[in-house]
């Protein structure tokens, strides 16, 4: 199942018919041309799409890290007025977590980071898993020690459900 932020992204994306947009072109689209958002919210959204690595830095601007071809977009699609806004903290230490693991996989096996990333965005989509679930679980396919991550990542499964 498609997420509701890789619709919104796949739309902006699909709508301004480039493939690398810079952030404040993805964040005013939200809010002023399509009024989904207020640009407080919008930027929010740009931060939230970055930390679930739905987005990725390239070349001055950001591109989606999934293909927009293959995400549909339902006719008359208005997302759900959800608040994007991530706690430092914790936005922090997630991404901390996630980045160890994908060093981790990098360090022993031949692959470049953005692969890596790819594997665990597929099984992060095929389960329905947090982003750091299913890094683990890549790291298991390789036979990687992870057990030290466990912790850490239990801690952010028990955040995610209060």
């Amino acid at each position: 199942m498609v997420s509701e932020e890789s619709i919104i992204l796949a739309f902006i994306f699909k709508r301004s018919g480039k493939e690398i947009l810079k952030e404040s072109e993805i964040y005013l689209t939200l809010s002023i041309d399509l009024r989904w958002f207020s640009t407080d919210e919008a930027k929010a959204f740009v931060q939230y799409a970055k930390v679930h690595t739905l987005l990725e830095r390239k070349n001055g601007g950001f591109s989606p890290t999934f293909n927009i071809h293959q995400t549909s977009i339902p006719t008359g699609f208005s997302p759900l007025k959800k608040k994007y806004e991530i706690e430092k903290e914790a936005t922090n230490k997630h991404k901390d977590v996630f980045e160890e693991i994908v060093q981790r996989i990098c360090e022993n096996i031949e692959k470049n980071k953005g692969s890596v990333i790819k594997e665990i965005q597929t099984i992060q989509q095929e389960k329905q898993l947090l982003r750091e679930v299913a890094a683990l679980l890549v790291a298991r396919r390789y036979n990687i020690a992870i057990e030290d991550f466990f912790k850490e990542v239990d801690s952010i499964l028990l955040k995610e459900n209060e």
